[in-house]
């Protein structure tokens, strides 16, 4: 596994995906203002959640 290959990491699971575009619905929906987003080191952690909460909720390819 490397940090830096994203390709030997192990991917968001579809429930993960689902969780993670309800929150950014959830935060879209009470107009929830998004600072900062700190994430760890992982592709799959840093990708999707950070631009469902950047861009507002939708689908992202993975």
């Amino acid at each position: 596994m490397s940090l830096n290959d994203c390709s030997s990491q192990r991917k968001l699971s579809t429930q993960g995906i689902k969780e993670s575009y309800e929150i950014g619905m959830a935060f879209a929906a009470k107009e929830i203002p998004v600072g900062e987003i700190i994430v760890s080191e992982y592709c799959r952690s840093g990708k999707q959640q950070t631009l469902h909460l950047e861009n507002g909720p939708k689908k992202i390819p993975v």
